[in-house]
């Protein structure tokens, strides 16, 4: 997939290309981007994309509101905030 996707942006036309990104006509070719520099670093990702998965698809809970004394609350953050 890296290599489909270098070869494909070396493939566009120059005016797709801003004059500031474009490489100088000597230059190598580009290298493609690691994506996973060793089996261990690809494990970390894999579950750590598998983590978010389930967090993003667990139910929803409700949403808990407290009575709150709003001037008690201000003069404690007050009080933090000079500290």
């Amino acid at each position: 997939m890296t290599k489909a996707l270098s070869g494909a942006a070396t493939k566009l036309p120059k005016s797709h290309v801003p004059a500031s990104a474009a490489a100088p006509a000597d230059a190598p070719p580009p290298r493609p981007a690691a994506l996973a520099m060793t089996p261990e670093s690809a494990a970390r990702a894999l579950a750590a994309m598998h983590r978010y998965a389930r967090y993003r698809e667990r139910e929803e809970g409700e949403v808990r509101t407290f009575p709150v004394d709003r001037g008690v609350a201000e003069s404690v953050l007050a009080r933090a905030s000079r500290s």
